[in-house]
């Protein structure tokens, strides 16, 4: 069973390729989720095997509250942006397959916004300041985890590269909705665009699709991976 939740709006992406919220995996960084056992869901959908509908109490109060996590984060910040992104957006580097489902956009107009802990404002740039220039994707989260001063890197940060990527932007917002102890607190962290990160993304897509070409698996890292790429033991 699934430990917190990822907010989404439905099922926008293709199950055949890897999308935004699959990155964590695709690093080996999502705790409940390999990136083999990623892997055999690509090969899965490919071979007409779609996943089944997950379906739990708190996912359903994830989708419910990520509308008001958006627009809580859109006043706190003070710009103006849209909670509803009915298609998925498509990397326009086309040496690879990425989607990207968007909880929100931001229509940034130039603010410049600072890094203010005291608020629950996190600026996540070396200078501790950003301007929010053009389009940039806004991501949601609820999580019974205590408040972080930065995201578990699959709690957001790799989603939200992988997003840039998709939309195209140079920005991209985390609103994150904390539920741990202290009671419930939002934490909203910005960041910029990471080249080096987006390129790790890039070369990792490519890796795994010659690994399906090819027939080859990751490094065994766990019984689960060894049971899923090895089903039937046999002697040698």
């Amino acid at each position: 069973p699934a430990k917190e939740t990822d907010l989404m709006v439905g099922k926008l992406t293709d199950n055949r390729f890897v999308s935004a919220s699959e990155i964590p995996a695709l690093l080996d960084l999502n705790p409940w989720l390999s990136k083999n056992e990623l892997q055999a869901a690509k090969m899965d959908a490919r071979a007409g095997v779609e996943p089944p509908a997950f379906a739990s109490e708190a996912a359903d109060l994830g989708t419910l509250f990520e509308p008001l996590i958006g627009a809580e984060a859109l006043r706190r910040l003070g710009v103006h942006g849209v909670m509803t992104v009915p298609r998925a957006q498509t990397c326009s580097d086309k040496a690879i397959n990425l989607q990207a489902s968007l909880d929100g956009i931001i229509m940034g107009k130039g603010e410049t916004i600072l890094h203010n802990p005291d608020e629950g404002i996190h600026v996540m740039t070396e200078s501790r300041m950003i301007t929010l220039q053009g389009h940039g994707p806004l991501e949601c989260k609820m999580t019974g985890a205590s408040p972080e001063d930065e995201p578990a890197m699959h709690r957001g940060p790799l989603q939200l590269q992988a997003q840039m990527m998709c939309l195209p932007a140079t920005w991209g917002v985390i609103a994150v909705l904390y539920g741990g102890r202290g009671g419930h607190q939002m934490r909203i962290f910005l960041y910029e665009e990471h080249a080096e990160v987006q390129t790790l993304i890039k070369t990792s897509i490519l890796d795994m699709e010659d690994r399906i070409a090819n027939g080859s698996w990751s490094e065994i890292g766990s019984t689960a991976d060894a049971i899923l790429i090895h089903p039937k033991v046999e002697d040698e």
